[in-house]
């Protein structure tokens, strides 16, 4: 009974973890992935610039909706409905009829792990088209400086560096690949998609009218011919062209001046389409950020972006592609005003105020003398015993000086002279406190007792 019991738990137990994950694996399907948002260039071999055409992305059996290309660049969103297209290699398709041959990545974020930088997409193709590839094909950017390459593996996309930076150190990888890989999330707007050629077009079949021939007429005898049928025209439908969304561009970078060591924090960079004018960027330690173009106009998509420091142009510029940020973009201004330093103002010394001699006083009064009587001292006898200085000496008289006499003051010595009532001692003071310290023992004595008296009466009465 008791085994029945347990394989039934058992059963139940299996049963729930298995509906569990059945039901999981249905939430996760019904999940899709979040989109990604790719832009850049069309590049055609042979073609100056690209335009008119549509572009889709294929994905398995996922196809995106078309974009137009507008002046050679383009803007499309990749969104599968399926999780299980994570991953898988994204294929471009020029018109529907030609397939891409390569991607180009422009600014590819790594992190170098020891002297190795792994690549997202590949395989690592032939960028310069000498027929091999190799280091020459893979440029490796830190801070604005190219890093030599070592060695580059097509397959397993990754590329060896000769003097590698730190570890952990953002490098920006330009390369081209075969594919790209579609990751969720993803916006990156500086991308090139090579295609072999343009698609050729599709020839419309073009109605041939009828030949007409003369039917023999017995009278009169002469052909008459039939009316000749005229031709109508096919009405092509022209497929509606989608208006570009004017979206926000980022860029952060380096920025350069021949001639200045230190670009001032307070310079004012800027970018300009036409009449708008973005917000000024960011800038510390020579370089910017937050350089936010926006102008909110689809017209201006496809036109080119100027920067401008302090009113010099600078000699990069970028098309408006819709959306996007762009990290390592590097700016070099020519012409920028040399800031001259400010004359530093000469130090002073400080010049110490003459010291004014001290004047001697000369004191002209009368001294007064007063004969202080002798004090009976008790004993102990002090160390001090007061003296009595006669003064007989020291009696002012009057002199009569002459008018044509210089007076010379004469200051008189005056003997310091002790009181005896000083140094007496104090016994009226010393009595006074024995008769105290009586008085307070006897209120003492009188309040213990008047307590004594009041408990025991206490205790009787109880």
């Amino acid at each position: 009974m008791k085994n029945r019991q347990v394989r039934f738990i058992v059963i139940m137990l299996a049963s729930l973890i298995g509906f569990g994950g059945l039901m999981l694996s249905r939430v996760d399907a019904q999940v899709p992935p979040i989109p990604s948002f790719l832009g850049g260039q069309i590049i055609v071999k042979g073609m100056s610039t690209v335009t008119g055409y549509s572009v889709t992305a294929r994905l398995g059996s996922y196809e995106s909706e078309s974009a137009l290309v507008k002046n050679g660049f383009f803007n499309i969103v990749v969104a599968p409905k399926d999780t299980m297209d994570i991953g898988k290699p994204i294929n471009f398709w020029l018109d529907g009829i030609v397939e891409s041959s390569a991607v180009l990545i422009y600014a590819e974020k790594a992190r170098v792990q020891d002297s190795l930088i792994k690549l997202k997409y590949g395989p690592i193709m032939d960028l310069n088209n000498d027929g091999l590839v190799d280091a020459s094909d893979v440029i490796v950017k830190v801070n604005g400086s190219i890093v030599a390459v070592q060695d580059v593996s097509s397959r397993a996309q990754t590329v060896t560096l000769k003097n590698p930076p730190g570890m952990g150190s953002a490098v920006f990888v330009e390369y081209s690949a075969r594919h790209m890989t579609f990751t969720t999330g993803v916006v990156n707007m500086n991308v090139g998609i090579v295609f072999p050629s343009l698609p050729k077009p599709t020839p419309t079949p073009t109605e041939v009218p009828p030949t007409s021939t003369a039917t023999p007429m017995p009278v009169p005898p002469t052909a008459v011919p039939s009316p000749t049928l005229t031709p109508t025209a096919t009405p092509t439908s022209i497929p509606p062209t989608s208006t570009p969304v004017a979206g926000i561009m980022v860029f952060s970078g380096i920025i350069a001046a021949p001639g200045i060591i230190n670009i001032p924090e307070n310079s004012n960079l800027i970018a300009k389409i036409g009449d708008y004018v973005s917000n000024p960027a960011v800038i510390k330690n020579n370089q910017y950020m937050n350089l936010v173009v926006a102008p909110g106009i689809s017209e201006m998509v496809g036109r080119p972006i100027e920067f401008v420091l302090d009113g010099v142009k600078a000699r990069r510029t970028e098309v408006y592609q819709s959306s996007g940020v762009i990290e390592g973009f590097d700016l070099v201004f020519i012409g920028l005003p040399v800031p001259t330093p400010s004359p530093v103002p000469p130090t002073k010394t400080p010049v110490l105020p003459p010291t004014p001699s001290p004047t001697p006083v000369v004191n002209t009064s009368t001294p007064t003398v007063t004969m202080v009587p002798p004090t009976l001292v008790p004993p102990p006898t002090p160390s001090f015993t007061p003296t009595v200085i006669p003064t007989t000496t020291h009696t002012p008289t009057s002199t009569s000086i002459p008018s044509t006499a210089t007076s010379v003051p004469v200051i008189p010595t005056i003997e310091p002279t002790i009181e005896a009532s000083e140094m007496g001692t104090d016994t009226d003071g010393s009595e006074n406190n024995n008769v105290t310290w009586i008085a307070i023992l006897i209120a003492g004595l009188v309040s213990v007792l008047a307590i004594a008296v009041i408990v025991r009466s206490r205790r009787k009465s109880n």
